[in-house]
């Protein structure tokens, strides 16, 4: 049996994390082209899950070549798991979504840890999502899904009023970031209007007001486009 030396055993190693490394790049998706969705044709469905990550387009040559001056990033591609269908067409467990954001990926938290509900046009096969047409989500007490709201003004706003009002009484357990405010961030004025939405102790504010995911689907339901595309502007 030839030995081996305890530098090739480490060079081994390297090199083999190397390939793997090699050919997961090689096998990546690697998107080029914004989705031209046809409104004729797109159908809305709305789901809860988490991202998974996030793959940027090409730049625009406008803004390569200083012609614009572009403000935003590339738009992203990004990978959504889905673990419920809220409204609209069944949609596959894991779909990928392109949309645009002034702050590309780093607005997005990653992870289960962090769910989300979504707002997807689609023609069947693609997916795009309109500019901030996304909410975080939080877990209730029991493990429910629920969109926090914070004051009588808030909702998700790219969806009819009629589906964040009522606002049910809700006891969040998480994540903290998404339901609970720092106090000295909040002017007077503010904690006045937020003073049925929320509980304050001490130095935080805990959100107790928000409409759970199961409802979003029922006050959907019936809605045509054209009601949905109306939004809320409280």
């Amino acid at each position: 049996m030839t030995p081996t030396y305890p530098e090739e055993t480490v060079a081994l190693k390297h090199i083999s994390l190397l390939v793997v490394t090699v050919l997961l790049t090689s096998c990546a998706t690697q998107y080029t082209e914004f989705p031209d969705i046809s409104n004729a044709k797109a159908e809305y469905a709305i789901v809860a899950g988490h991202f998974t990550g996030g793959t940027y387009l090409p730049e625009d040559p406008k803004c390569q070549s200083g012609e614009y001056i572009c403000m935003d990033p590339p738009p992203v591609a990004l990978r959504f798991e889905v673990s419920e269908l809220v409204f609209g067409p069944r949609v596959s467990n894991r779909v990928v979504t392109f949309t645009t954001s002034h702050f590309g990926k780093s607005g997005i938290d990653f992870g289960v840890d962090h769910p989300y509900l979504l707002f997807l046009i689609t023609n069947g096969d693609e997916f795009v999502t309109p500019r901030y047409h996304m909410k975080r989500l939080a877990w209730d007490s029991r493990d429910q899904l629920a969109a926090p709201l914070d004051a009588p003004t808030d909702s998700i706003w790219w969806l009819p009023c009629s589906v964040s009002q009522p606002a049910s009484d809700i006891r969040f357990s998480g994540p903290r970031e998404v339901v609970r405010i720092e106090v000295d961030h909040l002017s007077d004025d503010e904690l006045r209007e937020m003073r049925d939405f929320v509980r304050v102790q001490g130095a935080t504010a805990t959100i107790k007001r928000g409409v759970y995911v199961d409802d979003v689907g029922r006050r959907l339901n019936g809605l045509s486009k054209a009601q949905i595309d109306a939004g809320c502007d409280l």
